[in-house]
């Protein structure tokens, strides 16, 4: 099984955005699932 896990770029002026901070964290493997990591570009218009 595969398990998407997403988090948004910095935004708002930012350096950093916690969420994706987290999201890079976690395991490659969790109880023999495979996480995939993908972060979100952020664009405001």
């Amino acid at each position: 099984m595969k398990i998407l896990i997403t988090g948004l770029d910095p935004f708002g002026g930012e350096n950093i955005n916690p969420a994706l901070e987290a999201v890079k964290k976690l395991p490659d493997t969790l109880l023999g699932s495979e996480i995939i990591k993908l972060e979100i570009p952020t664009v405001f218009r």
